[in-house]
């Protein structure tokens, strides 16, 4: 398994561009047109934007100041204009005793600059603006929620979202129904330059985030979402939309849709769908580390076809270390040059020699250009390897007694990929989100 570029570590290297139309290779079944429509757009946020406002400001206010003295529970609503002095706002030391939240007033657009919460920050709310250069949460905090934004290279963004415990513990985070694209600056040294979400702080640093209902994508610079280990992390209904900006390719990037290297425990990525990002090497990379309970169920994974040809943006699906419990299951994968590798901890330091208590069942794998369709080992213990689907022979090994092999796809549609015609369930429902 390669190893991602030191750059991906301490700054991290943007990559990403792209249309929303994809022609899809789907090995023998040609190449067929999907339009990469939102699947999963941002749910139950439109509402919570529609709440009654119970102080409102405007572009000269100090919302630090207001913030500190509102109380649980109070709506701060900002009437249009700008409010980033020097294009940053700083907020701290902002602690009610129950959620307070930050929005537009109804109706209103709201730019605001460079947003960064630092020195303790908890029970807060930041939804419904625009936010041109992204934002940052550094040092402890709590119960942060950022809902309903959009972050955009268009008006200037180089990053989205950046977590960072720096020496404190941050929990409870949440990344709610965000969209965010062409986030691919000329300069990718500044930490999370270039992705969607960062997470950097450590297992010990960083608890229960929530990442789920974005739309990431297209134009996105490095990673679409990198974590530095953690424990606690939920990963649900996101679409990540490709393809590469031409810089990835160019600087031959090692850019993944989701990147977590070092020890981590109760890690989901589920019900997200993934359309021609033009992954270098791996769609979704787990390495350099102990992994503990890592959940990958019902996912649609759909590969960029050039990427089956031009040897920059040959991937895998799916690569990572061994673990002590892995759920791989229900997924659905297709036209990937080097299909699905789910274990493989040989070239990553710090991973287990070998896995334990794995279920990797109903799943459908075709169309992989050079390798088999799923690459399957290390599982030394309780290990269930049953109900898969691939288009060449995989499917049918540790152990597996129920299986279609050499399968030639039929899809109900181009968009969700229902699979037609076979013996048993598989592959990502497509009534999911």
């Amino acid at each position: 398994m390669s190893t991602p570029s030191s750059d991906a570590r301490s700054g991290p290297v943007p990559v990403f561009m792209g249309a929303l139309a994809v022609c899809l290779a789907v090995g023998a079944a040609g190449c067929a047109v999907a339009v990469g429509a939102v699947r999963y757009a941002p749910k139950a946020t439109a509402a919570r934007l529609g709440q009654t406002c119970t102080r409102t400001v405007g572009p000269h206010a100090d919302l630090e100041g207001a913030l500190r003295h509102a109380r649980g529970h109070a709506v701060l609503c900002l009437r249009a204009g700008s409010y980033a002095a020097g294009g940053q706002i700083y907020l701290s030391h902002i602690t009610p005793t129950a959620t307070v939240t930050l929005r537009p007033t109804p109706g209103a657009t709201v730019k605001l600059g460079w947003l960064e919460l630092a020195a303790d920050v908890r029970n807060l709310t930041v939804e419904g603006f625009v936010l041109t250069r992204g934002a940052a949460d550094v040092g402890p905090a709590a119960n942060v929620t950022f809902r309903a934004n959009t972050v955009s290279g268009a008006d200037g963004a180089t990053s989205g979202f950046y977590f960072y415990g720096d020496g404190g513990l941050q929990r409870n985070m949440h990344v709610l129904g965000n969209r965010m694209s062409y986030l691919a600056p000329a300069d990718l040294a500044p930490p999370g330059a270039g992705q969607c979400v960062t997470v950097s702080g450590g297992g010990s640093e960083e608890r229960d985030f929530d990442i789920s209902h974005n739309v990431c994508g297209p134009g996105i610079g490095d990673h679409y979402v990198q974590v530095g280990g953690i424990d606690g992390l939920t990963e649900d209904y996101n679409e990540f939309l490709g393809p590469a900006a031409p810089e990835a390719l160019q600087d031959q990037a090692h850019n993944n849709v989701l990147q977590i290297f070092g020890d981590s425990e109760n890690v989901e990525f589920s019900h997200n769908v993934i359309r021609g990002s033009e992954s270098r090497g791996q769609e979704i990379l787990i390495e350099e580390g102990r992994f503990v309970h890592v959940n990958i169920d019902d996912n649609l994974f759909v590969g960029a076809p050039r990427c089956l040809r031009y040897w920059n943006c040959y991937s895998y699906a799916l690569g990572m270390c061994a673990t002590d419990g892995l759920w791989f299951q229900h997924n659905t994968v297709i036209g990937y040059h080097w299909g699905v590798q789910v274990t493989h901890s040989g070239g990553s330091p710090g991973c287990l020699a070998s896995g334990r208590d794995y279920q990797v069942t109903h799943n459908i794998v075709v169309g992989t250009n050079d390798n088999a369709d799923i690459t399957y080992g290390e599982c030394e213990q309780r290990c269930v390897f049953d109900y898969n689907v691939t288009s060449d022979r995989s499917a049918r090994q540790g152990g597996a007694r129920h299986y279609v092999i050499d399968w030639r796809p039929r899809w109900r549609n181009r968009t969700t990929f229902g699979p037609l015609g076979l013996p048993f369930q598989a592959g990502s429902p497509a009534d999911t989100g």
